[in-house]
Order: structure tokens, then C-alpha cells, then sequence
């Protein structure tokens, strides 16, 4: 399994990227742990840090839909509130429009959890 993302600041500039580098499932709690490495456009040195995510399903012999967790940046010691959701395998969503309906739904749940 490989995990890998990329954030932009709040003007949509890049900001940083990230790749696990520890990873795992517990498919009886409903969660994904891993610890990743940072490479960030302003830092002089590549950081660590931790996410911890819970599965939202149906029930637990169904596919997740939606990950809500955390990650922390080791260095800077606090935590991201974050909620992922599954795109359809079929969808063919460019990194644009993703960040345009990520928009969206973060004004919507920004402070509902």
C-alpha cells in the first residue's frame, strides 16, 4: 500500500507533500494508522508525522466511504481534523475541480466536527 498527498496553502499555492511510510489497516477497529514523511516547499529539512483515521461504513463487512481522523506534523505538534471521501473508481476528477469541490465541502463542515 502506498500513500501519498499533497496540500496548498490557502491561496492555492503548493505547500507540501507527503509519502507513508508505515501503514496499517485494522480492519476490526475500522482504522488506518501511518507515519509518513514530510517534504515542504519552506522547510530546510524533511519532518515525520502521524495520521489516524476511522473508517465511515456501513457496517464492517462494507467498503469505507469516508475517512475522519487526524494527522499531526511531528515538528510543529498539532493536530489536522481531516474527513476523506471515496471517489467512485470510475470518476475521472482532475486535481483543479478536486480542490474546487474539497472547497465546497469544507465551508459546509468546517465546524460539524
Amino acid at each position: 500500500m502506498v500513500i501519498r498527498g499533497k496540500s496548498n496553502n490557502e491561496l492555492n499555492k503548493y505547500h507540501s507533500s507527503w509519502v507513508a511510510i508505515a501503514e496499517n489497516i485494522d480492519t476490526k477497529k475500522g482504522q488506518l494508522t501511518y507515519m509518513y514523511d514530510i517534504y515542504a516547499v519552506n522547510d530546510k529539512s524533511n519532518n515525520n508525522g502521524i495520521a489516524i483515521f476511522n473508517f465511515e461504513r456501513e457496517n464492517q463487512y462494507k467498503a469505507a466511504t469516508k475517512l475522519i481522523g487526524f494527522s499531526s506534523d511531528l515538528h510543529l505538534g498539532k493536530r489536522i481534523r481531516s474527513m476523506q471521501y471515496k471517489l467512485d473508481d470510475s470518476c475521472k476528477i482532475n486535481f483543479e475541480t478536486a480542490i474546487l469541490e474539497s472547497r465546497k465541502l469544507y465551508e459546509e463542515y468546517k465546524d460539524k466536527f
